[in-house]
């Protein structure tokens, strides 16, 4: 397990910022968006709220968009016409989403799956050449009496002209050798999570009868 002593004592860590983050995720009953690595989230902090929209593109890499719903945030926050976030039509025409796929239908009919509490603690470091950012996340995964602990730290790279961002995880693993490389996102998780709780319900209730 990860600790903040362990991270903190890593040399060339700009002073950290921490900060509580509680994000609901939304889908339909049959979660279509998470299924094919769409998440539709509510990111909660002291004092902002946004919409964000996060598509998987595999390999470590993802499409965010972000939109301040702060004065808007309210409980049918989904039925509100964000302006910021792109329309189903430029989703597909960009090939973002699968074209057969009811996009602004799902969106409409989507509500709360699962949510993610967590404490992050960022830091900015200067590596060589290249600037990255280290977020290290400990909280859980909630799904109704559901949850799964997270314990993971995320690298965002910030500037990385000479391509060094394989040497600097390298660098960074040796300083935390009980880590292991896990390409499972928070979303994917929290979807498996909700998948389990609703295949041992069946099976209790099979039992049952």
């Amino acid at each position: 397990k990860f600790s903040f002593e362990m991270l903190k004592n890593i040399n060339n860590l700009h002073t950290p910022v921490r900060k509580k983050i509680v994000t609901l995720y939304f889908d339909d009953n049959k979660y279509n968006l998470l299924k094919n690595g769409i998440a539709l989230r509510k990111r909660s902090e002291k004092k902002s709220t946004l919409l964000e929209l996060k598509i998987d593109r595999g390999q470590g890499k993802s499409l965010e968009w972000a939109s301040d719903i702060t004065k808007n945030n309210r409980q049918s926050f989904i039925h509100y016409n964000f302006q910021d976030l792109p329309s189903e039509e430029t989703l597909k025409e960009k090939r973002l989403v699968p074209q057969s796929l009811p996009f602004q239908k799902i969106v409409k009919q989507s509500n709360k799956v699962f949510q993610t509490d967590i404490l992050r603690t960022i830091w900015t470091t200067n590596y060589k050449d290249s600037i990255f950012t280290i977020c290290f996340d400990e909280g859980k995964i909630l799904s109704q009496t559901r949850k799964q602990l997270i314990n993971e730290i995320e690298i965002e790279v910030q500037q990385d002209e000479k391509y060094l961002l394989l040497e600097f995880f390298g660098n960074l693993r040796a300083n935390l050798p009980n880590s292991f490389y896990q390409g499972r996102s928070k979303a994917l998780r929290g979807l498996e999570l909700v998948e389990n709780q609703q295949l041992t319900s069946r099976v209790i209730k099979k039992q049952k009868t």
